[in-house]
């Protein structure tokens, strides 16, 4: 899958005017939720079909140490930017590349893009070709690492809550557990 023109266009991208409060809020509310909801080890859950994992998707990298210290060094307090899947000449697979506006070093009334390319797994990649999630937004969490977000829900959903590939969904969304609505009688 490569890029078009259309796929750069800020116009076709998700937009999110709240990108860090959205992000951070997420992931603290996930926290929140795990640490009030303490089950017995064991406990097993039931899918309650709200469709939230398919609207709402996010996951964590693991950047070399180096590539953090250069975004902490050249970040705001809280560097964060967007995020796209590219395939670019020379490169055999699909890889995420990140962009970050460095406002704080403007030259000459620019303002300049930190960016850099890494590597996901293949169940990743073909995840996001086949959710059509391919851009998004990063945020370098303290705890987590770099979190990729993408707010567009997967292009498999149907109505409100219907995958109409469920039988044949990717390998992502078949092991994710949600962990929300634990089966009755079921510790």
């Amino acid at each position: 899958m490569t890029l078009d023109s259309d796929d750069l266009n800020h116009r076709e991208q998700p937009f999110n005017p709240k990108i860090n409060e959205t992000i951070h809020d997420f992931l603290e509310a996930q926290k929140k939720l795990a640490k009030s909801r303490e089950l017995p080890p064991g406990t097993e859950f039931k899918c309650h079909r709200c469709g939230d994992c398919c609207k709402y998707y996010y996951f964590h990298l693991d950047p070399p140490k180096e590539l953090i210290e250069i975004i902490v060094t050249d970040g705001e307090a809280t560097p964060h930017g967007a995020w796209i899947m590219v395939k670019e000449a020379g490169d055999e697979e699909d890889k995420i590349r990140l962009n970050m506006p460095v406002w704080s070093k403007p030259k000459d009334g620019q303002i300049p893009m930190l960016n850099f390319k890494g590597n996901l797994s293949l169940d990743v990649i073909e995840f996001l070709k086949v959710t059509k999630r391919r851009h998004g937004y990063w945020v370098l969490n303290d705890v987590d690492g770099i979190v990729c977000y993408s707010p567009s829900y997967c292009a498999s959903l149907v109505g409100r809550n219907r995958c109409k590939i469920y039988e044949k969904r990717p390998k992502v969304c078949r092991m994710y557990t949600c962990g929300r609505y634990p089966k009755e009688g079921r510790r």
